[in-house]
């Protein structure tokens, strides 16, 4: 049988005017509601969250990043999922909740380079809350 008669999707518009050049891309349960919400970023910002299932828009940053990729983890050990740029920036989840919308994503640098795709993960298994992450760089580079 084909796969497509078994799932049927719905087309939503979240917002009709989205970052431009929108290369940031990721999904997430931000607010600790248990719902997936929606991340992006365009090319040179802002950087944005969508709330599920609202689909409310909330800024993260409305620039200081030079990236194409992200990464979602609990990087400070807090028990909320912050951003990662590129391995150029992550950005602190100020805390979950219906304040999160307006509340301020503190920036911390990570190094002042361009970066690509970003991976993050914690590969030390015996180190808690040792968070990694593992930026591309250029045409097929890891650094």
């Amino acid at each position: 049988p084909a796969l497509s008669s078994e799932i049927s999707f719905k087309h939503v518009v979240i917002d009709k005017s989205p970052p431009e050049n929108p290369w940031i891309k990721a999904a997430a349960d931000l607010d600790g509601d248990g719902k997936t919400d929606i991340i992006i970023g365009g090319a040179k910002g802002p950087l944005v969250w969508y709330r599920n299932p609202d689909w409310a828009k909330f800024i993260v940053a409305e620039s200081g990043y030079n990236s194409v990729g992200a990464a979602v983890a609990d990087i400070d050990g807090d028990r909320d999922l912050d951003i990662a740029l590129g391995g150029v920036v992550w950005y602190e989840n100020p805390g979950s909740g219906v304040a999160l919308g307006k509340a301020h994503w503190k920036p911390h640098l990570i190094e002042m380079r361009r970066g690509h795709d970003i991976k993050a993960g914690n590969w030390i298994q015996h180190i808690p809350k040792a968070f990694e992450f593992l930026p591309a760089r250029g045409v097929g580079g890891v650094a």
